[in-house]
């Protein structure tokens, strides 16, 4: 076992692909894991620890009044109260510089996500669709009214009341709730989850989620496989190579979820616990990975 502190954040490492980090007594507001690291919002606060190759799990000093965070493969982004978004991490696809033009007088970004090496935002008055990094413009429809985006590399869904509308397919009503992950796409439809790919063969197994248990409380996607807290629990489905669906047993008070690239991550009111493959070397050997 190995252990170490970053950003206020202590860790606990625990062979068996399953790390532990222990936050104090701040509530767990969001967290969010790219490929190597995973952040944490609370008490507007941002924490991060993790792969930090890139400066992914540097979290500024000064940020602060924060309400929502979104996290890539190896950038994080997190968004004030007053509409302001901070960006910082990997910069292969300029997916963590935000476009200069983006804060005119009138302006204000409504929510932000992150996705591969990709990051949108909803802003305006008109709450019109923004993106940068992999991601290119002849990728996105004319999104406009939106509520709430996910985006994944070079596919984007947006949600306005009701409707969705995703990259390269045709828009569909659902529930609420959605995600987004490589090429596929999750949502609540019915009161039961089904998913949707671009090019998968059917038999893949992200298009199996499991049956849901009373509501859906919360939807995540990660590249290849997706996490849903319903009123059993925590339920993941997909790809398993690094053992990201392997829920640890024995989890209690989980209120926010989130699957990475390889990982899934589940918070409680004060401590995360994250399962797959959180450290560039995947397990293979214990070592302390804050930096």
């Amino acid at each position: 076992m190995a252990s170490g502190t970053s950003g206020g954040i202590e860790m606990w490492l625990i062979i068996s692909r399953l790390m532990i980090f222990y936050l104090g007594f701040s509530p767990i507001a969001q967290v969010e894991n790219g490929l190597f690291h995973v952040c944490t919002l609370e008490n507007e606060n941002v924490n991060c620890a993790g792969w930090n190759y890139f400066g992914q799990a540097n979290a500024p000093k000064d940020l602060d009044n924060i309400k929502m965070i979104a996290a890539g493969t190896a950038h994080t982004c997190a968004l004030t109260h007053a509409g302001l978004l901070t960006c910082w991490g990997s910069e292969e696809y300029g997916e963590a510089t935000i476009p200069n033009d983006l804060y005119l007088p009138e302006n204000k970004v409504h929510t932000v996500a992150a996705g591969g090496r990709s990051t949108c935002v909803i802003y305006g008055d008109k709450k019109r669709v923004r993106c940068w990094g992999l991601i290119k413009k002849w990728d996105l429809k004319d999104f406009q009214g939106s509520d709430t985006l996910r985006v994944h590399n070079r596919f984007l869904c947006a949600k306005s009341g009701t409707l969705l509308e995703c990259s390269f397919f045709p828009p569909k009503n659902i529930d609420g709730l959605f995600a987004v992950g490589y090429e596929y796409h999750c949502a609540v439809i019915s009161g039961q989850i089904e998913c949707f790919h671009e090019h998968m063969e059917d038999h893949h197994p992200i298009l199996s989620p499991p049956l849901v248990v009373g509501v859906v409380r919360q939807l995540s996607a990660g590249t290849h496989h997706a996490c849903v807290l319903d009123d059993e629990g925590v339920k993941c489905w997909g790809s398993n190579y690094y053992g990201q669906i392997e829920v640890p047993a024995g989890l209690k008070g989980t209120h926010c979820i989130s699957a990475g690239e390889g990982s899934s991550c589940a918070a409680s009111k004060n401590e995360t616990i994250c399962w797959g493959q959180i450290s560039d070397d995947g397990f293979e050997k214990e070592e302390n990975i804050l930096n």
